[in-house]
């Protein structure tokens, strides 16, 4: 089959075996349940096609373009791909490589995050240049004369590996990425002491994070307050642990570090301290007391930065309380389209304040999965657009008849049905300005579960303010 042109469609729960596909154009389309099995493919584009629970069997792809593409639990298996290009492609939600002979293929700009297991490919002079994994598995898979540059590393696995001629600039400073290399070999590649020392390469895990656990917590002065709680949330899967003894240490360390920046009046280090407590695993958190001092703030954006500012008002602040909130936007960070951290700005008055500094696009995702768009207020500038929505307020009487209470009900369903065209064209600007599609988004596995935690967040902690400025 040749010149075959599809775009923005659906493809639904299909087969499709023994075709061969040349200079085909797939762009934009929605593929759910479709199988290709014994398929081939040349010249072919897929650009910005979403994949959910699709596989290609047995296929052979030459020079194809995924550029843009989305997985979702999908994947190519036993394939032999030819200068693939996979620039921008988005592995997530289990999505695999599996058996497959790589030749040539470029990942610039790719994802991958909470892959499935990678297992068995062949990697041949493979380009991941500016590739973001993390938490993302790769087991007895080959990478040979490839190159890895500008790319982030993080609590992923690459085990039973094999590395033969790559070139690469690994994080050699900064936080621990914490990795895990077991039974992996480097042949022709140099892998410094450095960076040897906050990944494992030998060790039993249980071993390597109890090691990693008390390094940090004996830190005088830690940095890596973030992968403390991340080591802790590994090592806490593993039996025999003391608990006791690590909770009282990491009660000790974070009382001390909070004493230290309120005795400054640092809330900068102190939003990082809460912020990092509020990561760190229940079963290892304990009673902790901060002293909050006064604060003030001095909030400014650099070029190219947005902000985001959420107000949270209680009647009464705990440690606890923080903990929680923080813990859940924490969660909520892991789901969004693109992650970004969050920092205490300060606390007064039953007033926690949070702000996010970032690009547009991430804190977009942030905004549109916290906001309810029907019982919030909320103010959004976009590109010099304004919108504010519609307050509701119908009083009913006792002795209202019953045509006023028809036209009541009318006018409700009016304004509902109203405020739900501004959300949609909200969200067209939104789209049509940065990219970011809710409504796609919010289809995903990803998506679904951050509008639950979203609806946690706002049952939990219901004043909730938000303020968006670029």
């Amino acid at each position: 089959m040749t010149d075959v042109y599809w775009e923005e469609v659906e493809l639904k729960k299909l087969v499709i075996e023994y075709k061969h596909f040349a200079a085909g154009i797939f762009t934009n389309i929605d593929f759910l349940e479709v199988r290709f099995v014994n398929c081939g493919f040349s010249d072919c584009g897929f650009e910005l096609a979403v994949f959910t629970s699709c596989s290609f069997e047995n296929c052979e792809l030459e020079k194809c373009s995924f550029t843009d593409v989305t997985f979702q639990e999908s994947g190519f298996l036993d394939c032999r791909i030819m200068e693939g290009l996979f620039s921008e492609i988005n592995m997530a939600d289990e999505s695999i490589f599996q058996g497959c002979d790589l030749d040539n293929c470029d990942f610039s700009g790719g994802i991958f995050s909470e892959t499935g297991t990678i297992s068995g490919n062949r990697f041949y002079n493979a380009s991941f240049t500016q590739v973001s994994i993390n938490q993302a598995v790769f087991q007895g898979c080959q990478f040979i004369e490839s190159k890895f540059s500008k790319s982030t590393l993080y609590d992923s696995a690459f085990l039973n590996c094999h590395f033969n001629t790559i070139s690469h600039d690994f994080k050699l400073s900064g936080p621990p990425i914490l990795c895990d290399f077991r039974g992996s070999d480097f042949v022709n590649t140099a892998i410094p002491k450095s960076f040897r020392s906050w990944n494992n390469f030998k060790q039993h895990p249980a071993q390597f994070y109890g090691k990693v656990v008390q390094r940090m917590l004996k830190d005088e002065h830690p940095n890596h307050l973030k992968e403390l709680g991340l080591a802790l949330s590994h090592l806490q899967k593993f039996p025999g642990i003391d608990e006791l003894s690590i909770r009282l240490d990491v009660a000790s360390l974070f009382k001390r570090l909070a004493a230290e920046a309120a005795h400054s009046g640092n809330y900068q280090i102190i939003g990082e301290i809460l912020s990092a407590y509020g990561r760190i695993p229940e079963n290892f958190r304990g009673p902790t007391e901060f002293f909050l001092p006064p604060a003030s703030s001095d909030n400014g954006l650099e070029p190219g930065q947005a902000r985001l500012t959420i107000r949270v008002e209680l009647d009464r602040w705990t440690v606890a309380r923080v903990s929680a909130l923080l813990s859940m936007m924490a969660e909520m960070e892991t789901l969004l389209p693109e992650g970004m951290p969050q920092e205490i700005d300060y606390m007064e008055k039953g007033s926690l304040i949070i702000e996010i500094l970032g690009s547009l696009k991430p804190l977009l995702g942030y905004f549109q999965a916290l906001l309810d768009f029907k019982k919030s207020s909320y103010e959004l500038k976009l590109k010099g657009y304004e919108l504010e929505s519609k307050q509701i307020d119908l009083e009913y009487h006792r002795d209202m008849r019953q045509n006023e209470l028809q036209r009541a009900a009318q006018e409700l369903e009016k304004n509902d049905i109203e405020l739900a065209h501004r959300r949609l064209d909200l969200m067209e600007r939104i789209k049509e300005k940065t990219g970011y599609d809710h409504l796609d988004f919010s289809k995903t596995k990803k998506g679904k579960k951050a509008e639950q935690l979203a609806s946690a967040i706002k049952k939990e902690f219901p004043v909730i303010h938000l303020k968006l400025e670029e």
